[in-house]
């Protein structure tokens, strides 16, 4: 993901991913800017602090786009 530039959509729902793993999804979309949608709903990890984190990144992506 951190250097596909192909990649427009990815849904996670309901996985295992941990804080740890948002984490890295925040830090990969300061970089990738072809994402413009991840569903990483119902994950162990994922909190309002992710929630929002992400939706940025994506709305910047989108912006972009």
């Amino acid at each position: 993901l951190l250097y596909d530039t192909y990649l427009k959509s990815l849904d996670l729902w309901n996985n295992v991913i941990n804080e740890k793993g948002m984490k890295e999804f925040v830090n990969v979309l300061k970089t990738n800017s072809t994402v413009l949608n991840l569903d990483v709903r119902d994950n162990k990890g994922f909190n309002s602090t992710y929630h929002w984190k992400i939706a940025i990144k994506l709305l910047n992506n989108i912006w972009k786009a």
